[in-house]
């Protein structure tokens, strides 16, 4: 299981990655609550196929 550290790192030297992710985490982060829920899908897809391109 990587960490969230380990995750952060292989994004940052992707560098490309690195502004979504931080977007998807100020997202996420402002939509605990409600209206940016769909934001939050819509990062969650990005990861997702993200991930399994690696």
């Amino acid at each position: 299981v990587q960490t969230l550290e380990t995750a952060f790192q292989s994004l940052i030297q992707l560098g490309d990655h690195q502004v979504a992710d931080l977007s998807c985490v100020q997202e996420r982060n402002e939509s605990m609550a409600q209206e940016h829920e769909q934001s939050s899908l819509e990062c969650q897809e990005h990861h997702r196929s993200y991930w399994q391109e690696q």
